[in-house]
């Protein structure tokens, strides 16, 4: 498979917007989390659960995103 300029662009512009999706996402997680513990309402992950699920929706942000973007940027560019 060769890679093509298009495609690195658009692998490039996915990371940026993997990178910024997670930031969001891990924000408005990390907010609701201690927004729910001052509350003393009732938390549905443990510590380690809850870091697990983080590095899992990095791992699908920072690896899926720039892989979409070099198939689209491909795509668009020829």
């Amino acid at each position: 498979m060769e890679s093509s300029i298009p495609g690195l662009i658009g692998a490039a512009i996915g990371l940026a917007i993997g990178l910024v999706d997670y930031r969001v996402v891990s924000g408005v997680m990390r907010a609701t989390r201690e927004k729910r513990r001052a509350a003393q309402e009732y938390v549905r992950l443990g510590d380690k659960e809850f870091e697990l699920m983080l590095k899992l929706i990095f791992l699908i942000t920072v690896v899926g995103f720039p892989i979409a973007g070099y198939f689209f940027g491909r795509t668009l560019g020829g």
